[in-house]
């Protein structure tokens, strides 16, 4: 009988222990479950950054181009005022206009008629003699 009781010690300690050791490896399963549902939700919120950040990319390259492109027009609508501008006349040929203009208005001039020219001429040559 003795035999019979080691045998059934060793018996109900290996069941002890594989029972012990289902618990673990169902732990185990548990944990490593877990685990996958975190790098699940972890590549799944990746992929939506990265879907992101690559349409925000796109964006802002879709923006810069068109930024480039008004620089373009604003630089070509610069040249076109530019050469404007180049046939235009200048400061100094206007005043020199104005000056023109000034000498030869009327108004503002003193213009001598013939008759008055002869009058100061003859008072000139009596003073003169």
């Amino acid at each position: 009988m003795a035999e019979k009781d080691e045998f059934t010690l060793i018996i109900t300690e290996l069941s002890k222990r594989v029972s012990d050791v289902e618990r673990r490896i169902r732990s185990l399963e548990q944990t490593i479950e877990r685990v996958e549902g975190l790098i699940s939700s972890l590549e799944e919120k990746n992929n939506r950054l990265e879907s992101n950040f690559k349409f925000g990319i796109e964006s802002l390259s879709s923006r810069i181009e068109g930024l480039k492109n008004d620089m373009k027009e604003l630089q070509t609508d610069m040249n076109e005022v530019r050469k404007e501008l180049e046939k235009k006349v200048g400061k100094e040929e206007v005043k020199e206009m104005q000056m023109y203009i000034e000498l030869l208005n009327p108004i503002t001039s003193k213009f001598v008629t013939k008759d008055e020219l002869r009058k100061e001429l003859e008072i000139l040559k009596e003073k003169l003699k």
